[in-house]
Order: C-alpha cells, then sequence, then structure tokens
C-alpha cells in the first residue's frame, strides 16, 4: 500500500531553485534513501514532508490525506538529525522518554515502552545512564530509541551517521536496517554516503540540483543507472563513446566491447560504461575469454585498498580509465605496461546515453 506521495514538489530560496519538481511514492514499511551530494535539496525535501518547510508548489500526501493543513507536531512523524539532539541534564531512559511524555502517556505506558524501545536498539540496562556517561554509537542508538519510542508512522532520518567514524558507522548501518525492518517502520533515510544508501534501503532517489534523476532498487541502480549524472555520483568515471555495430558490440577507439544488456540500433551513437570492478588482470600470454575485451595501457597510479588495488591507466590513445583489482594478483608498478580483460558483466551501455537530458 503506498503510504506516502509527493507530487510536483517546488521550493526557492531567495530566487535559487532548492526543489524543481519533486515526485515519487512510498510505500508502507519500505526505506527509502534520498541520496546526493550537499546543497542538491535532500534536507529540504525532507522538511517539506516533516511540516517545518512550506513548498512553494506541490503536495504531500500522507495515507491519502493531503497533510499540507496539518501542524508538524500533529503528522505523528519521527525524526532523527546528525547530532542526535539529546538532552544532556537527562539520563538515557529520560531521554527516551520524552516523545511519549508529550504525547500524555501514562505512566506504565511510558515505562513499558520506553524499556522495550531501549531493548530494541541493544540499550537494555542502559537506561539510567547519563548521556556524557556513553560512547557515540551508544548515543545514536539513544536518539534513534527516542525516535522510534512514539511508534511514528514514518521515521526521517537526517545524516543520521555523519557524525560517526567510519568503521563505527560501517557497524551501525547494519544494526539500524534490522532495527527498522524488525519494527516495520516506513522511512526515509538522507545521506550523501553511497555505501550507507546501498546497505539500508529498499530504494534509493539519488537528487542532483533539485531534480530526482533516478530511483531504483540499489542493485537496478547499480547496474542500469540512467545516465552520466547518476553514474558519475556512484563513483563510475571509465565512459568510452561508441557505435553500435550489426552484432550489437559497441566500437569505441580503444577496442569492440560486448555488454550482456543494452538497447540500441546499428549505427547508434552511445556512451558505453565500464565499471571499476569489470576488469581482471592478464598477461601478455594469456587469452581472453569469449566477449572480454582486451585493454592495455601504462600505469600511471596504483594504490593498495586492502581488498582491492586502484589502478589508474593510459591508454594508446590517450584515454584515461579507473579500475578496482584483486589484491590476489599485485598489478604492476606505475610507469610500467598493464593488459587488462574486460568482460559483458561489467559494462553498461542503455541507459547511459551520450546525449542526457539537461
Amino acid at each position: 500500500m503506498v503510504l506516502l506521495e509527493v507530487s510536483n514538489i517546488c521550493k526557492k530560496f531567495n530566487s535559487k531553485l532548492a526543489l524543481d519538481e519533486v515526485s515519487f511514492s512510498l510505500e508502507e514499511g519500505r526505506i527509502l534513501c534520498l541520496l546526493g551530494p550537499s546543497g542538491c535539496g535532500k534536507t529540504t525535501l525532507l522538511r517539506i514532508i516533516a511540516g517545518l518547510e512550506a513548498p512553494d508548489k506541490g503536495k504531500v500526501v500522507f495515507d491519502e490525506i493531503d497533510i499540507a493543513a496539518i501542524p508538524p507536531h500533529r503528522r505523528q512523524f519521527g525524526m532523527m538529525f546528525q547530532e542526535f539532539a539529546l538532552f544532556p541534564h537527562k539520563n538515557v531512559f529520560e531521554n527516551v522518554a520524552f516523545g511519549l511524555e508529550r504525547q500524555r502517556r501514562t505512566p506504565q505506558e511510558i515505562t513499558l515502552l520506553t524499556s522495550q524501545t531501549l531493548d530494541l536498539v541493544g540499550l537494555k540496562g542502559f537506561g539510567q545512564r547519563k548521556i556524557n556517561e556513553i560512547s557515540g554509537g551508544e548515543r545514536q542508538r539513544v536518539a534513534l530509541a527516542r525516535s522510534l519510542a512514539a511508534r511514528p508512522r514514518l521515521l526521517m532520518l537526517d545524516e543520521p551517521l555523519g557524525a560517526l567514524d567510519r568503521a563505527l558507522r560501517e557497524r551501525l548501518i547494519l544494526d539500524l536496517r534490522s532495527i527498522l525492518k524488525k519494527v516495520g517502520v516506513t522511512a526515509i533515510f538522507v545521506t550523501h554516503d553511497q555505501s550507507e544508501a546501498f546497505t539500508i534501503s529498499d530504494f534509493i532517489a539519488v537528487i542532483d540540483r533539485g531534480r530526482i534523476e533516478q530511483i531504483a532498487a540499489p542493485e537496478t541502480l547499480y547496474l542500469r543507472p540512467k545516465n552520466q549524472t547518476v553514474a558519475r555520483f556512484l563513483g563510475f568515471n571509465n565512459f568510452l563513446e561508441g557505435i553500435i555495430l550489426e552484432d550489437g558490440g559497441v566500437q569505441t577507439k580503444i577496442g569492440v566491447f560486448y555488454p550482456d544488456s543494452g538497447k540500441g540500433n546499428k549505427d547508434d551513437e552511445v556512451t558505453l560504461l565500464l565499471r571499476p570492478e569489470a576488469a581482471r588482470l592478464i598477461d601478455a600470454l594469456t587469452q581472453p575469454a569469449d566477449n572480454e575485451t582486451i585493454i592495455s595501457g601504462m600505469v600511471q597510479e596504483r594504490l593498495f585498498h586492502g581488498r582491492n588495488y586502484h589502478l589508474s591507466l593510459k591508454t594508446e590513445t590517450g584515454l584515461f580509465l579507473t579500475f578496482e583489482v584483486s589484491n590476489q594478483t599485485p598489478p604492476p608498478q606505475k610507469g610500467k605496461p598493464i593488459r587488462l580483460a574486460v568482460g559483458p558483466a561489467g559494462m553498461a551501455v542503455e541507459p547511459v546515453s551520450v546525449k542526457e537530458q539537461k
């Protein structure tokens, strides 16, 4: 069942367009991630849904009701911010219970719901601890518990892990998805971090300059980016202009490639995307597999990234490409020749097109 419908939202600040005809729908129990760079309009969109900002145009419908006239405190939405906004003079239990007290719940209900929620987020027994006595990750869980305790119909999380170090974020993001799914709450998660978006979401909306460029499930978004704006934000930088051949291959300046998916007709001009993990290192004697294409060049940069090596190479035509290759076979050093094989699964022709819609 569709719970939230956002239609044609526009918003300007001092004549600058922050949101431009934004529309999407969200089914009950699903997690949608708003993904985009700083200043793209993610937080503005969240504030409009929450009722903290009014749109210049468009409407927000929740459970089939236009909520424009409903004040924020009556929308039964929860919000969680990057800075957590916890009360330092209250202990953990009192912080989580705050929203329930505002709802005028009975003392018995407050005690039960607060205890249940602390247990849910892994903080059983933490109720009497002071906020300054717990870690950053534990404070994040307290903030989540406070948002969930009031049983919101929609939970909005604005960069909730941004203040934590990367190792802690990577551990907590899995817990966060598990908790949200266990509760069954419908949620909108705002982030500029692709790995967070892919881990937590059911669907991702990529936003750029106030417009939604693409909404898709994480796997679809990665394998089928709609255009170069989406692809580049996902970290893809290998784009080759080419022409579709009669056999479905794509003729480029560095060879013919055979992607395993895509649309187009003979002689269509397209852009071929080569994903960074698409290549495997081979030596001069190794023959490529069927439909693999050989890329040769000189190593410009070799960086060790733990599981992978990050490689930058320059082809004989002067084209620069970047790939991530396995650390099991160390690649050549900087300045040395390299030979890579790229298979069909690592390519995409459609819908990454040369002539993008602007």
